[in-house]
């Protein structure tokens, strides 16, 4: 069944000025978004000026630099509509056509969240990059009461946000829909930033989700083989401990 409402356009953003304009126009204009906010992460070089060309997009400027998850948090509390439809402020090659296919699986097709992998390399990479490795896109749709619980935990904060989501969703039994989102694209970060700034950021973005991956996905998993283990036992004769009864 069709969804009747439609979601904020949530535009997180740090030192877009360049860039964002593209992105805005489209969304301003997209019969399938209900509202744009732009979350300005402090940025210095006059992006809050861009957004303010455009009278129809909120505008929530941020006094300094604190990081994605916490930037899409502040959103958060501004966002009224049942859905969230996250977004890049950098993408090139965005359509009203591309956003709505990224809402019809979760408006249409019963899905619980919808992420849009962005074309980059031959075939085999994006196939690797979209069912194998972990989606780090940036193009997400999804409940916005998820979003908040997701965004409560101090693990989502920072660059971790992504993975993160990808855990909590997995977790929670949650569908999630990957849809390639061909000819759209963004700009590197080393392109951006600087190689030096980008490598730095780089580590660091990685440090953060090796953490996430060992504190969240390894002792999930070991828990789920102790389970599996008492299931086992419990066949043969063996009881379940009291404290995991709850007695």
């Amino acid at each position: 069944m069709f969804k009747t409402s439609t979601p904020t356009a949530l535009v997180p953003c740090y030192n877009e000025k360049d860039r964002i304009g593209d992105v805005l126009k489209v969304l301003v204009e997209s019969q399938y978004i209900n509202k744009v906010l732009v979350v300005d992460d402090g940025s210095t070089d006059g992006t809050q000026d861009i957004v303010k060309e455009f009278k129809n997009v909120e505008l929530l400027r941020l006094d300094k630099n604190i990081g994605k998850g916490g930037a899409v948090r502040e959103g958060l509390k501004r966002v009224g509509d049942e859905y969230t439809f996250l977004l890049d402020a950098d993408l090139k090659g965005l359509t009203n056509e591309k956003i709505g296919l990224m809402i019809k699986p979760v408006f249409v097709e019963g899905y619980d969240a919808c992420f849009g992998v962005l074309k980059r390399g031959p075939a085999w990479f994006q196939f690797f990059r979209k069912n194998i490795f972990p989606v780090m896109t940036g193009e997400r749709v999804l409940r916005t009461d998820v979003l908040k619980n997701i965004l409560d935990s101090p693990n989502a904060q920072e660059w971790g946000i992504e993975f993160y989501m990808n855990l909590y969703l997995k977790k929670k039994g949650l569908r999630v829909k990957k849809i390639d989102l061909v000819a759209v694209t963004d700009v590197m970060n080393f392109k951006k930033r600087g190689f030096r700034k980008y490598f730095i950021r780089l580590i660091k973005f990685w440090i953060i989700n090796l953490k996430l991956f060992w504190l969240t996905y390894i002792p999930d998993r070991i828990a789920t083989l102790w389970l599996f283990s008492l299931a086992k036992n419990t066949s043969k004769g063996v009881k379940y401990p009291r404290h995991f009864l709850g007695r």
